[in-house]
């Protein structure tokens, strides 16, 4: 559980709200990569941060304003790995390679997105869920001849 950690004294040490606010950014990262944002869940999120469904909202006033709080965390990794590639380049030639080349722990962020995003599938959308409903649904909208 990431909401509470044992200090080496036995009694048990509590999170901050930024540090909890962390913890379900972290969390959110990878549910809405695995399931896209219309099928993310703010319990599952919840439960990968350690914390309680509601305590999301009392960190986010709803589920766009986290998504969005996610990507803005997301935008500015790359930013930043982007930055330390071209700061730490002696040429321009170095520049662009390094800048093309990921790092470690972005790779790892964006090979484990990467995967999720492309290995699940889109959910399926009302109109395309049962084949069977859509024909009964033309037939019955159609003006008797």
């Amino acid at each position: 559980m990431v909401g509470w950690m044992p200090a080496a004294t036995g009694s048990v040490n509590r999170l901050s709200a930024d540090e909890r606010r962390e913890a379900v950014l972290d969390a959110a990262v990878h549910e809405f990569a695995q399931a896209g944002y219309h099928a993310a869940s703010t319990t599952n999120i919840a439960k990968r941060a350690g914390i309680s469904q509601p305590y999301i909202y009392a960190l986010f006033p709803n589920k766009k304003a986290l998504f969005i709080a996610v990507q803005e965390r997301v935008s500015q990794r790359i930013r930043d790995a982007f930055t330390q590639a071209a700061a730490e380049a002696t040429s321009p030639e170095d520049r662009v390679e390094r800048m093309g080349t990921p790092t470690r722990a972005s790779s790892t962020t964006a090979t484990t997105c990467s995967r999720s995003c492309t290995a699940s599938p889109r959910p399926a959308t009302r109109r395309s869920a049962n084949p069977s409903r859509r024909a009964s649904a033309r037939r019955s909208t159609r003006s008797p001849s």
